[in-house]
């Protein structure tokens, strides 16, 4: 299982990350799959209506997969809701030092 972030796209350069997704040498290179939402309570209720795993965090949401069809079930859901979204690298903004 997998935990996925999902936070807003608030259309800015900036990203709220919880550190349960950094890696302990977070300093090197490394990427983080995760959702960039419009509606951030819009994807909680389309994957909750769905029954998979998701809750609340700091910084958005997360919603629990168990493998790449469960992800792409997701992707899915969330493209038929006309929910604006990106799967994409949710670190890239992080600062690294």
């Amino acid at each position: 299982m997998r935990k996925i972030p999902i936070l807003p796209d608030t259309g800015k350069d900036d990203c709220c990350l919880s550190n349960d997704y950094l890696p302990q040498n977070y300093m090197g290179e490394f990427a983080i799959l995760g959702f960039r939402v419009r509606d951030v309570v819009e994807a909680i209720r389309i994957l909750a209506e769905n029954r998979y795993p998701v809750r609340s965090t700091p910084c958005g949401a997360e919603v629990t997969v168990n493998d790449a069809r469960q992800l792409g079930e997701v992707v899915g859901l969330f493209r038929n809701s006309r929910l604006g979204f990106s799967l994409s690298d949710v670190a890239d903004h992080v600062y690294r030092g």
